[in-house]
């Protein structure tokens, strides 16, 4: 069991979007505790490796 915030954590540090949707699909697997939601949880991970690599570190 694993809470979606934790996911998008997790996925935020997946540099590649191909890595990043094996490991959304290996999730899929694992029983989510919805905190802020399943699908906000993926779409934020996706939204912060888009930002530059500047932004990203002023953020962690």
């Amino acid at each position: 069991m694993v809470g979606d915030l934790i996911i998008a954590e997790v996925l935020q540090g997946f540099r590649s979007e191909k890595q990043a949707r094996e490991a959304a699909a290996a999730f899929d697997l694992i029983e989510t505790v919805e905190i802020g939601g399943r699908v906000l949880a993926v779409k934020s991970a996706h939204n912060y490796r888009l930002l530059p690599p500047t932004v990203r570190s002023t953020c962690a």
